[in-house]
């Protein structure tokens, strides 16, 4: 499993590395959608991606529709759960002003949100990190 790690400024790297075999790291400056955009689309293909995972904010609403557009993926937002079966990620989200739970789909490669505080904290990565600056 390979992470991304963008920051305006100085990023937590120490935090970050514990829970990835591969940390990309870029220091963007003042935050814009296309330089995010940019930056999560080079570690995505440079890492070969099949899915991008990112949590659920405003910002990433604003870039990641640019990364699935370039990547040519699927696009499922606010995930509460998600697993891949037979080249698929079948995902569950919220629907109706959050009343009602909807079972959704989408062929590999993927772009992702997961919504916050709705799945389990992951494990730290037993191995040693390796960095992409």
């Amino acid at each position: 499993m390979a992470g991304v790690l963008l920051a305006e400024e100085k990023a937590p790297l120490e935090e970050a590395q514990r829970y990835v075999e591969t940390l990309y790291t870029a220091t963007l400056g003042p935050y814009t959608a296309e330089k995010w955009a940019a930056g999560v689309l080079k570690a995505a293909e440079a890492m070969g991606a099949k899915a991008v995972v990112a949590p659920s904010s405003r910002q990433s609403r604003a870039y990641l529709g640019r990364v699935a557009y370039a990547l040519k993926a699927g696009l499922l937002e606010d995930t509460l759960e998600s697993r891949v079966e037979g080249g698929e990620v079948h995902a569950t989200r919220y629907a109706y002003l959050n009343r009602v739970t909807q079972r959704v789909k989408a062929p590999l490669p993927v772009v992702l949100t997961v919504k916050p505080n709705t799945t389990p904290l992951a494990e730290p990565y037993r191995g040693r990190p390796r960095w992409w600056p």
